[in-house]
C-alpha cells in the first residue's frame, strides 16, 4: 500500500459566452490545496491496483467576469477521485479514473451586475481512461 500527502495551488475556470442581458458570468475558483492519496494492490502479483484521492481546499477564492454577483461570498470546493491501474507490462499500465468535483458559492451584498446573485453551483463527474508509460 502507498499513501501520499501533497499540497499546492489549484485553479478551476468555467467560461460563459457573452449574453444580453447578463445572466451568467465566467467563474474561476482557486486556492491552496492539501491532498491525501492512497493506493493498494488488489492481487499479490500487483497486476491490479485501486486508489483514491481527496483534496481539501485551505483557501477558496472566487473571481467572476465580466461583473460580480455579490460583494462577499462563501465558497465551497470538494474534489474526490477513485482510480485503478492494470499492469500490462513492467513499464506500461492501463488507467481508469472516476472524478467528482463540486464548486458552489453563496453570495452576499450587492455586486457590480445590478441584481445580487443568491448562489451558484457547478458539479462535474468525469470518467477517463488511458495508458501510462513509466520511464
Amino acid at each position: 500500500p502507498k499513501v501520499q500527502v501533497f499540497g499546492g495551488w489549484s485553479k478551476y475556470s468555467a467560461f460563459v459566452d457573452a449574453s444580453s442581458p447578463l445572466a451568467l458570468t465566467s467563474t474561476s475558483y482557486s486556492g491552496l490545496v492539501l491532498g491525501l492519496k492512497g493506493e493498494v494492490p488488489v492481487d499479490e502479483a500487483e497486476i491490479y491496483t485501486m486508489g483514491a484521492s481527496l483534496e481539501l481546499y485551505l483557501t477558496k477564492d472566487l473571481t467572476e467576469s465580466p461583473q460580480s454577483s455579490g460583494s462577499t461570498n462563501s465558497n465551497s470546493v470538494n474534489t474526490f477521485s477513485l482510480y485503478g491501474f492494470y499492469k500490462v507490462s513492467p513499464k506500461l499500465r492501463g488507467v481508469g479514473s472516476l472524478d467528482f468535483e463540486s464548486y458552489s458559492t453563496t453570495f452576499g451584498g450587492d455586486g457590480t451586475r445590478g441584481e445580487r446573485g443568491q448562489n451558484s453551483s457547478q458539479r462535474i463527474i468525469l470518467f477517463s481512461g488511458g495508458l501510462e508509460y513509466l520511464f
